[in-house]
Formats: C-alpha cells, sequence, structure tokens
C-alpha cells in the first residue's frame, strides 16, 4: 500500500479462490505467461495461476502449474 492505495506491479496475489496475476493492483485476466514470487516461477493462463497445467511453455516445464 502506498497512501491507501494498491501499487503492485506485476505479481501474483492470492485470495479465496486462487492466485491471480496483478497489474497496477488490479487483475489483468488478459495476462499470460510465466510469473516468478517467492514460492516459485508459476503458469499463468488469463491472469489466474492454473495449478493443473502439466507440459512446457515459456521456456519451462510445469508440473501442477509450477516450474521445474
Amino acid at each position: 500500500l502506498q497512501n491507501g492505495a494498491v501499487r503492485t506491479y506485476g505479481c501474483l496475489a492470492y485470495n479465496e479462490t486462487g492466485w491471480y496475476y496483478l497489474q497496477n493492483g488490479m487483475v489483468d485476466f488478459g495476462y499470460c505467461g510465466a510469473v516468478q514470487n517467492e514460492f516459485g516461477i508459476w503458469y499463468v493462463e488469463n491472469g489466474r495461476v492454473d495449478m493443473a497445467y502439466d507440459g512446457r511453455a515459456y521456456g519451462y516445464y510445469f508440473s501442477g502449474g509450477k516450474a521445474q
């Protein structure tokens, strides 16, 4: 938070429905790619971490949505 406003740029955030990619403090539902946080590198599809994704993408191999 900065001056009472969310100031996040290109990060993952969790709520009760899952992990989401935030850009400028809002979920970016159009984002697809690999995003890193303190827990690893994750496969993001349409703004949400896809914990069921297994396969190669963005230069990584993912298992359960996490790069191996």
